[in-house]
């Protein structure tokens, strides 16, 4: 069995939608294409945020600036993390402001 290892990078983004709920806001992503999201994570306020309504988090779009996401709640904080996959570019980490 023959193993191919490839170098793999993630890029993480943190931040937190807007006070309005169902509102978009708009993140740098620093790359020179428009990503795809693979993952979001929202990051719980409190150990409430279990019992209560954390509301959700959705990507609505990406472009070769920012990624726009949306809120069903007001201001959640989330990390946002983007795999490459075979059709997006490589590029340095050092590239990526």
């Amino acid at each position: 069995m023959a193993v191919t290892r490839k170098q793999m990078w993630v890029l993480k983004i943190t931040g937190t939608t807007s006070a309005t709920p169902g509102t978009t806001s708009t993140h740098a992503h620093g790359l020179k294409y428009a990503p795809s999201v693979n993952w979001i994570i929202p990051i719980p306020r409190s150990a409430d945020d279990n019992a209560n309504d954390a509301g959700s988090v959705a990507v609505v779009t990406s472009d070769t600036s920012n990624i726009t996401v949306k809120g069903s709640v007001a201001s959640i904080p989330f990390t946002l993390l983007v795999f490459p996959d075979e059709t997006e570019p490589q590029q340095n980490l050092a590239d990526v402001q």
